[in-house]
């Protein structure tokens, strides 16, 4: 059975601590994407999954990560960090429904394996990043490049995620976080 609090409304403090991850994001893949080059491409997608898998440990509620791409790509839409243009939004509201839906079915098959289950949909997630962005400009010379592109991507969303819930596993019990967790 999916816990409850998952379906939860969000509070007043769930909205600020994503508009905090979404503005820490926000500023970080900007700035390590200004050389522009494939590193930092690569760079900027461990931070993106390091801080969308933060947000759905933190705030643990459908919609979350939802929430963080929708804001983050709106945000950052004149900006070049991951993609760029309006179809930013699409395509990050697409993958953070696909790390969602994943996230909630593997809660689901695997009730109590938190690390299995953010892990997969990170990573699942990451991967479809650039097949998404191959159905909104497609071309038949893209597509051997976008399916190392997913492989790299699958592999940074496993590293990134994992990383991820070892400092969580370190932090979780920490004062802050247990009030956080705890408030109105």
């Amino acid at each position: 059975m999916i816990q409850l609090e998952s379906f939860a409304r969000f509070r007043k403090i769930d909205f600020l601590a994503l508009a905090i991850l979404t503005v820490l994001w926000a500023v970080a893949t900007t700035l390590i994407n200004l050389p522009n080059t494939q590193l930092t491409f690569m760079l900027s997608l461990a931070i993106t999954t390091i801080s969308v898998s933060f947000t759905a440990l933190l705030i643990r509620k459908i919609g979350a990560v939802i929430l963080f791409y929708f804001i983050g790509s709106i945000i950052t839409i004149s900006f070049n960090n991951l993609i760029q243009g309006y179809y930013k939004i699409l395509i990050l509201v697409i993958a953070g429904i696909i790390f969602e839906l994943i996230f909630l079915l593997s809660k689901k098959i695997y009730k109590y394996n938190i690390p299995f289950n953010l892990v997969l949909a990170a990573a699942l997630s990451n991967a479809s990043i650039p097949w998404i962005m191959l159905l909104f400009t497609y071309s038949k010379e893209l597509l051997p490049y976008t399916i190392n592109f997913s492989l790299s991507a699958l592999l940074i969303g496993v590293i990134s995620s994992l990383i991820t819930y070892l400092i969580w596993y370190n932090i979780k019990s920490n004062k802050t976080i247990i009030k956080f967790e705890y408030s109105v």
